[in-house]
């Protein structure tokens, strides 16, 4: 009886240091991952304006509060990268910023747009040049970062956002339908970066569309 009490002391006390240290590391993992902050587009950016970085980063931080994400939520990034970030905003979300966005899709559309353009800042070497068109070639023109011209495109983005993702409305089928309009332009030479954003997960995939 003494002999299985100690062996159930001893596993007690395994159980216990296990969970300790696998807290201490899960601790240790999210203090160095790397941190995406919607704020950063308040500043303004290559491409776009302070008042249309606010914009965007109001949208992103309304649907991701309406899908009941905190600030430091872990945004997944899957496709020709792979990453996790932090993902943290500032927009307190109150009843009036509720009735401003009350249009979804609207909304939606600009959050995915915040989210893409931060992450193509951190993840590629390019960064926004210049907003094109509804109807036209893509969503975007692309410059490498720090090139003697901004205004030279060297690459396109398009960008596609999912409020909640469903059989019926994926991130690869979006991918596919983006895809389509990349290949009908004609002459393409540059490259093209495709990002899907579902905001309920919330998680992005990127493809490089050369």
């Amino acid at each position: 009886m003494m002999k299985g009490r100690r062996v159930c002391g001893i596993l007690y006390f395994l159980n216990s240091c296990l969970i300790f240290y696998s807290n201490r590391l899960c601790l240790y993992l999210f203090n160095k991952m790397k941190t995406i902050h919607l704020d950063q587009l308040k500043a303004g950016l290559p491409g776009i304006t302070k008042a249309i970085g606010a914009y965007l980063a109001e949208a992103a931080a309304y649907c991701l509060d309406a899908q009941r994400h905190k600030p430091g939520v872990v945004l997944k990034v899957e496709g020709s990268f792979e990453a996790e970030f932090s993902l943290r905003w500032t927009d307190v979300i109150d009843d009036r910023t509720k009735q401003a966005w009350a249009d979804e899709k609207e909304a939606t559309e600009y959050a995915a747009t915040a989210i893409a353009i931060l992450l193509v800042r951190e993840l590629t070497e390019f960064e926004l040049s210049k907003r094109l068109r509804q109807g036209d070639r893509a969503d975007y023109f692309l410059a490498k970062k720090n090139a003697p011209s901004a205004l030279a495109p060297e690459g396109f983005l398009e960008v596609s956002g999912i409020f909640e993702e469903t059989p019926g409305n994926t991130i690869n089928m979006r991918l596919g339908i983006k895809k389509a309009n990349i290949d009908k332009i004609q002459g393409r030479e540059k490259t093209a970066i495709i990002i899907v954003v579902a905001l309920n997960i919330p998680k992005a995939k990127i493809i490089v569309h050369d």
